[in-house]
């Protein structure tokens, strides 16, 4: 699990080094308007999305490594795990509408992630293959047995 956990640091931290943002303005939380940080992450360093940045890593990371959601969330900023399930689903969004804003955020993780990822051996769908496989085992021999 460590190896996964590195794999995912090191994704971060190249893919803020190519997009110019400090890891730490990634994970850094905005204040509120009462000069209090709050649970909201910044948004925008310079012209760059950040929230984009933030959906791009968490989507990216669960669907590539075997982190928990809130692993990610933890790492990129992310008060929670609900963040990155959200998140997730919306960058699916972003995917069918082929928006053009997001996409080259996406494209760039991928880009530079991938020469990381060459080592790593995951794939999530596989997981609820044999989730499933298993349920469905287990049911036909009860069925069998009776």
């Amino acid at each position: 699990m460590i190896q996964y956990i590195k794999a995912a640091e090191q994704i971060i931290e190249k893919y803020c080094e190519t997009m110019e943002v400090p890891v730490e303005i990634l994970l850094r939380r905005s204040k509120n308007n009462k000069g209090r940080y709050g649970t909201r992450c910044s948004r925008v360093y310079k012209t760059i999305s950040l929230s984009f940045m933030r959906q791009c890593l968490g989507y990216y990371l669960y669907k590539n490594l075997p982190l928990t959601t809130t692993q990610i969330g933890q790492m990129i900023g992310y008060s929670d795990h609900s963040s990155v399930v959200l998140y997730s689903k919306i960058v699916e969004d972003h995917f069918q509408i082929k928006d053009p804003y997001f996409i080259p955020y996406y494209d760039k993780l991928v880009e530079v992630a991938t020469p990381l990822m060459k080592d790593v051996e995951f794939d999530r769908n596989d997981i609820w293959k044999v989730r499933y496989q298993r349920s469905v085992d287990k049911r036909v021999g009860k069925l069998l047995a009776v």
